[in-house]
Order: structure tokens, then C-alpha cells, then sequence
């Protein structure tokens, strides 16, 4: 499954990729990825990782 609306992915999906200019900057289920970033959603982690 692939999506650009993350809540969406928040929602389905059991495990995220987050792509930035063709590489993955993280990976894991969102717990996992929230644990290294500490954000409430997981669109304040993507926005956070590509700026």
C-alpha cells in the first residue's frame, strides 16, 4: 500500500516507510519511529525528518 495522506497510513497501515529524494529516512511500525522522534502524528514526523 502506498499513500501520500499520512493519516491515513497512521490508520492501516502496521509498519511505515518515509522516502526523501528517492532514499528511506525511516522505516518501522509507527511506534518504533515515534520513539526516535516524539511527535503526536505521523505527519509532524515526516514534516520534522524533510525539512
Amino acid at each position: 500500500f502506498s499513500t501520500h495522506v499520512l493519516d491515513v497510513a497512521e490508520r492501516l497501515c502496521d509498519r511505515v516507510a518515509i522516502i526523501n529524494k528517492g532514499k528511506i529516512i525511516a522505516c518501522g511500525t509507527l511506534d518504533e519511529i515515534n520513539e526516535h522522534h516524539e511527535k503526536e502524528t505521523l505527519e509532524k514526523i515526516f514534516l520534522e525528518l524533510t525539512q
